[in-house]
């Protein structure tokens, strides 16, 4: 049984994965579309080396609907885990400069 949940996880980690990848891209032809390529490499750039990653989920959303023609429910599925993962994080900032008095 251990084996088995340790085995999960990996996938469940293997899979998160691959999805953050997949909303990077999405996202960077999201933006591409909207913005041109330079707003889309500066978005990418964004997200990897300052952990600014609100512009490429939203991105995401309209690459994936727009780009990839999907319906818009669909596309906010696909970038929903994206948003759930900024959220608390964002609060959690917000929060924090409050206390520093």
């Amino acid at each position: 049984m251990e084996k088995f949940l340790t085995s999960l996880g990996i996938a469940g980690v293997i899979f998160f994965l691959l999805l953050g990848i997949a909303q990077i891209y999405v996202g960077f032809l999201g933006i591409e579309y909207f913005y041109g390529s330079i707003w889309a490499w500066v978005a990418v750039f964004c997200a990897f080396f300052l952990r600014i990653v609100f512009p490429c989920t939203i991105g995401s959303y309209f690459g994936a609907l727009y780009v990839l023609e999907w319906e818009w429910y669909f596309a906010l599925a696909f970038a929903l885990p994206g948003i759930l993962f900024i959220l608390p994080a964002t609060i959690t900032a917000l929060i924090s400069s409050f206390n520093k008095n």
